[in-house]
């Protein structure tokens, strides 16, 4: 006997006089209409699911039973056995089913996709989505002239995570960068690359301040400047622009966050005439 509260609670499902034909479809995240990606000859007879959560022992002290600590679960199997399709009557070969089954588990490198297609089961309104076709089985018992015409299949699909949209792709992808970027921030460097704008004005900024306060520098460093025998370079990655004479590195003038340049005594190694302050670009 049913429990009366357990069946009062099932939604209502109606008979429907309408055949409706099992598919398998090419899953498609973004909601558009979904095309068919192969066709069952006939409809399974029945549908074999099955589900799991994984569980890791636990040792307890004193006590006669293990503890377990969950550690995930897997997706939903659905096993579909026993296919049986024979065209022996109909004159008809089953070799496009059989490779049409088979190109669901391979990647499609002349349409730059490369893994095999994430399918939807779809059999009136009995939905498997998304999954993906793992094993294939069948055996060929009857042929015309060589063509398979009698053939019993199996298949195996699973489950997998649903996919992201494009919108929720660049969402992840954006935090990313804005993670990277506050943490190159908190380390004192510009939160990201320097364009070749940023770079060429980090130049400019660079040469002005040299010009401007070259007599701080040692006597070396002044004689340099003031005849012109150096040039700067700017690392696009952390901001520090570099004063160079010939081959030799004399120091760094600054750093460069992208929309100003800075210089002190933390991030500036230029030498200093003795009891000299060093300029301050903040």
């Amino acid at each position: 006997m049913y429990n009366k509260s357990a069946l009062n609670a099932l939604p209502s499902a109606q008979k429907s006089g309408t055949r409706f034909e099992a598919v398998l479809l090419e899953f498609d995240i973004n909601g558009n209409e979904e095309k068919p990606a192969w066709r069952f000859l006939i409809n399974p007879k029945e549908l074999q699911f099955s589900q799991s959560a994984q569980y890791a022992k636990v040792s307890t002290i004193a006590s006669s039973v293990a503890d377990r600590q969950f550690t995930g679960g897997t997706g939903a199997t659905l096993k579909i056995t026993d296919m049986v399709m024979d065209t022996f009557c109909y004159g008809k070969s089953l070799r496009p089913l059989i490779e049409g089954a088979q190109a669901l588990m391979r990647a499609r490198i002349d349409k730059s996709e490369f893994q095999p297609p994430i399918l939807a089961f779809k059999v009136g309104s009995r939905r498997f989505a998304p999954c993906v076709l793992v094993s294939l089985d069948w055996v060929e018992s009857r042929s015309l002239s060589g063509e398979p015409a009698r053939v019993v299949m199996a298949m195996t699909l699973e489950e997998i995570p649903r996919p992201l949209t494009k919108a929720e792709q660049e969402a992840k992808e954006k935090l990313k960068q804005d993670t990277i970027a506050d943490r190159r921030e908190s380390d004192g460097k510009p939160r990201r690359e320097l364009t070749f704008r940023q770079i060429t004005d980090a130049t400019n900024s660079a040469k002005k301040y040299l010009q401007d306060n070259k007599s701080v520098f040692t006597g070396e460093i002044q004689g340099i400047i003031s005849r012109g025998l150096y040039f700067v370079k700017v690392d696009k990655s952390t901001g520090d622009v570099t004063i160079l004479s010939g081959d030799s590195a004399l120091g760094i003038v600054g750093r460069s966050l992208g929309d100003k340049l800075i210089a002190n005594d933390t991030v500036s190694t230029l030498p200093l005439k003795p009891n000299t302050k060093r300029p301050v670009l903040k």
